[in-house]
Order: C-alpha cells, then sequence, then structure tokens
C-alpha cells in the first residue's frame, strides 16, 4: 500500500517537474522556484513512503531530507 502511495507522489513530482519547466520557458521565475520546492518535497515524500514511513510532519527539504539521511550534493 505505502508503495502505491510512494509511486502517486512521484508521478505527481514528475508531472509538476514538467510545470515547473513550462513556467520556467514562460519567464515565470517566481512561480517556477516554488513548484521546484515542491517537486523536491514530493519527491522526498515518495523516498519516505517508499522506505516504509506512514507520513512526513515537514514541509523542509532539508529537514526531510536529513531525516531520511538523503546525502546531499554539497556534503
Amino acid at each position: 500500500m505505502a508503495q502505491n502511495r510512494a509511486m502517486d507522489w512521484f508521478k505527481q513530482a514528475k508531472d509538476d517537474l514538467c510545470w515547473a519547466q513550462d513556467s520556467f520557458n514562460a519567464g515565470h521565475f517566481a512561480q517556477t522556484c516554488f513548484i521546484a520546492q515542491q517537486v523536491g518535497e514530493k519527491v522526498l515524500n515518495a523516498v519516505a513512503l517508499y522506505r516504509g514511513y506512514m507520513q512526513v510532519k515537514s514541509h523542509s527539504i532539508l529537514e526531510i531530507a536529513r531525516a531520511l539521511e538523503v546525502k546531499m550534493l554539497n556534503q
């Protein structure tokens, strides 16, 4: 069940990424930043669900990544 929910979050993140790319190409940079944050959060929610967590209680990409022990590129 959680893995199905994980795939739902991942699919939504992929759809939002397309939306962000369209917004960027249209010159809507503030909206692109907001959508990009949403993409990151949704992907991390998908990872959490896939790993068996039942819910995520933060909207901070950094906090979620740290809780999941996801390696950051600059670390």
